[in-house]
């Protein structure tokens, strides 16, 4: 509506460029939306195949968790469901920061760029999904801790995550400095156990309401589902069965069950079981998990850890040629039919629930305001109501009034109060408040501005009779300085990558 909205301060926006630059070339905005979401479906399918083959050491079990992790009803959820794009596109990563970690304490230490290729599409695609990846990260780093022992590793960590940071500053800095700012999505106010799910909802295999937005919880259990999909508790159920089979545990095994064990942490943390409400009564640690939000995210990494883990028992449980093609065979069949049944009831409800008609109109009221200064009473509507609108304070007139699709407006304004040279007076412009906006007079001169009514930009003015003020949106210099490091860190990790597998291969020779 003209105001400006900030979600790409908050939300990063590098994968979005491709379907942006295909409706730029004349494809519909529909069109653009479906390409990415298929896009996202194959980058899924083919980061998963080679994660998960090089950490097993398999193809074909690289093939069976590849699948299961692209079918996982909860990843099918987020992306039609939900619309969860920024979640889904983390997704899209998780098993490659499950290799990069991998490597980085068990494997190669001089495939430390993984982690950080992989934490960094999680940084580019989802902020809050970056804060549980990098909590579970935290969790394998500490139980593998004595790894770092190992001449090298400690170093190797540190390349990885200084890399990391140096590739990320372009949606680092912005972040940090509108945090200094009351923006709502620093202080969202969520009661957590409300957002949990009860254990028979994690393998529901009925999947009711598909098409329903509203979020699943305990408080409101009938709405949307949160399901991982049964196959993935078939394979849990066949991977213990093996591993209680084997009398001498292999590595496989063992750090499969580590594995098994991590994930079903996260559904506990997902869960009604885990105790939210007395952690949020600690004040502490109130503000640090309630950025969280919602807590059944969580089943986004157990979903990739399970996959994993399932494959391994799917594999395992197999007892010579032909049994293990009529064991994968059902896997794959299972897999296929939890997302079938997920699929076929979205469809069919989904035809029924959305038409072009009232979809808006349905939607409307759940425009987001994360990222409004949090201020009484500013909501979208309010601000949309207000029109394209200069409105000034008491005493002040306004002539030639503008704003620009540019983020750019002006206005000229003649003072009629008494106290002029006393009191400072205002006028707020129609814009969304962001620090970034800046007021200048025809001389350069730069004039304060602050958060006026229900949220908008307010532009104080100089003690004068009359003038003319031009605003504009500029960008602080570090933000470019942080995104040339990011180019710089790519690349050097690049250079180092490369040098690096250069002189293995020349070794090898």
């Amino acid at each position: 509506h003209g105001y400006g909205y900030g979600s790409s301060i908050f939300y990063p926006e590098l994968f979005l460029y491709f379907p942006a630059l295909l409706g730029c070339m004349g494809m519909s905005l529909v069109n653009c939306y479906k390409t990415l979401i298929v896009l996202i479906h194959v980058a899924t399918a083919g980061v998963a195949y080679l994660s998960f083959s090089r950490i097993l050491k398999s193809r074909n079990m690289g093939l069976t968790g590849a699948l299961l992790y692209t079918l996982s009803v909860y990843r099918l959820i987020d992306i039609y469901t939900r619309a969860a794009i920024g979640e889904a596109l983390a997704m899209v990563f998780f098993p490659l920061v499950m290799w990069g970690l991998n490597e980085l304490f068990l494997g190669d230490k001089r495939k430390w760029y993984l982690a950080a290729l992989g934490f960094t599409g999680v940084i580019q695609s989802h902020v809050l999904s970056t804060e549980l990846v990098l909590f579970f990260g935290a969790i394998f780093g500490i139980c593998y801790i004595g790894r770092l022992r190992e001449k090298g590793r400690i170093f190797s960590l540190v390349l990885s995550a200084g890399f990391t940071i140096l590739m990320n500053l372009g949606v680092i800095l912005p972040v940090l400095q509108h945090a200094a700012y009351p923006f709502r999505v620093f202080s969202v106010d969520s009661t957590l156990s409300w957002w949990t799910v009860t254990l028979p909802k994690v393998f529901d295999i009925i999947l009711a309401n598909p098409a329903e937005r509203t979020y699943a919880g305990v408080q409101n259990s009938g709405e949307m589902p949160c399901s991982l999909g049964f196959v993935m508790l078939v394979g849990l159920i066949v991977f213990v069965c093996c591993y209680c089979r084997e009398q001498k545990k292999e590595m496989i095994l063992k750090n499969s069950m580590f594995i098994l064990l991590l994930g079903a942490f996260g559904i506990y943390l997902s869960s009604n079981l885990f105790p939210w409400d007395k952690i949020q009564e600690v004040p502490f640690l109130y503000r640090l998990v309630t950025s969280i939000q919602i807590p059944w995210r969580f089943l986004a990494l157990s979903s990739a850890l399970f996959s994993l883990v399932c494959a391994v028992g799917f594999h395992r449980i197999c007892q010579g040629e032909e049994s293990c093609r009529a064991v994968l065979l059902g896997a794959w069949t299972l897999a296929f039919l939890c997302a079938g049944v997920y699929i076929n009831r979205y469809c069919e409800e989904g035809v029924i629930r959305y038409t072009q008609e009232n979809q808006y109109q349905r939607e409307q009221s759940q425009v987001d305001v994360l990222y409004f200064i949090n201020v009484d009473h500013a909501n979208s509507y309010r601000i949309w109501n207000r029109g394209n609108t200069f409105v000034p304070a008491d005493g002040i007139s306004l002539t030639d009034c503008y704003r620009m699709e540019n983020l750019t407006a002006g206005f000229t304004w003649e003072n009629f109060q008494e106290t002029m040279l006393e009191e400072s007076t205002w006028v707020d412009v129609p814009f969304t408040y962001y620090p970034n906006y800046k007021a200048f007079l025809p001389d350069g001169t730069e004039l304060e501005t602050r958060v006026g009514e229900q949220g908008v930009l307010r532009v104080e003015l100089p003690l004068k009779e009359t003038g003319k003020i031009e605003i504009a949106y500029r960008e602080p210099w570090y933000y470019l300085v942080g995104r040339l490091a990011a180019l710089l860190g790519f690349l050097g990790m690049s250079v180092m990558a490369g040098y690096k597998k250069g002189r293995i291969g020349i070794k090898k020779l």
